[in-house]
């Protein structure tokens, strides 16, 4: 009786591990993401290089006005939307909306979303930023 209960540690340890980085799936919502335009860009070219790095990432252009680009991107299960608005000297991507990204806001007025949300928009954020130097030179 004794040997079962020392070969069922490794085990319940191994399910409490499960249990708490389960809950690691969330982190802190970054929105605005804000970044500089070189100041000899026109609104055309800026416009042409975030569209163009959203494509390259897989991020869907739905809509256009003057100076704010809707984005979408669905990842399996999981759909995001951001606004990317340019103009005065910076651009601001702007949290929307998401679908099965584990969007929770807290009391404290802290807001979680799933933990890959950050890195697409950091990815996304690095790609427009090359595009943006590249069309500057």
């Amino acid at each position: 009786m004794n040997i079962f209960k020392m070969n069922s540690l490794p085990i319940i340890f191994i399910v409490f591990l499960i249990f708490i980085f389960s809950g690691c799936r969330t982190k802190n919502l970054i929105s605005p993401v804000t970044f500089p335009i070189p100041s000899s860009l026109q609104n055309e070219s800026i416009a042409k290089a975030i569209k163009e790095a959203a494509i390259n990432r897989k991020w869907f252009p739905y809509e256009e006005k003057e100076g704010v680009i809707y984005l979408s991107l669905e990842v399996r299960t999981h759909i995001v939307k951001v606004d990317i608005e340019y103009g005065d000297g910076q651009i601001k991507i702007v949290y929307r909306d998401s679908e099965n990204m584990l969007y929770e806001e807290k009391d404290d007025g802290t807001i979680l979303i799933h933990k890959k949300y950050n890195d697409w928009i950091k990815n996304l954020r690095i790609d427009i930023q090359l595009n943006l130097v590249s069309i500057d030179q």
